[in-house]
């Protein structure tokens, strides 16, 4: 049996490191699908919305939904005030902390 723990989505606070950072050189938009890192547990993603423009640039800042595709991996994690990475391969590109979990129902 899945527990509804395991079905979540967040709101998180993000902020894309800049090339000079060893991040990205170009901007991320909505359905960008880096890996989260959290302790750890790491799951795929898709990022569904970007606060502003929809985009960000290397350095910028913004409020996020994030979608896990593989919950259950990091469920335990996803608490208010945790602070997490995103990566593309073993590059750590983003940086977050996450402001609100939503559980989806099955």
């Amino acid at each position: 049996m899945v527990s509804s723990q395991s079905n979540a989505d967040i709101a998180a606070r993000l902020r894309l490191l800049t090339a000079e950072e060893g991040g990205r050189p170009a901007p991320i938009e909505a359905n960008y699908r880096p890996r989260f890192y959290i302790g750890e547990f790491s799951s795929d993603i898709a990022i569904k919305w970007i606060s502003g423009s929809g985009k960000m640039n290397p350095g910028d800042e913004a409020d996020t939904t994030i979608v896990f595709a593989s919950p259950e991996n990091v469920a335990s994690c996803l608490t208010i005030g945790a602070k997490f990475e995103l990566k593309e391969g073993s590059r750590t590109v983003a940086t977050g902390m996450i402001t609100d979990v939503w559980r989806r129902s099955c």
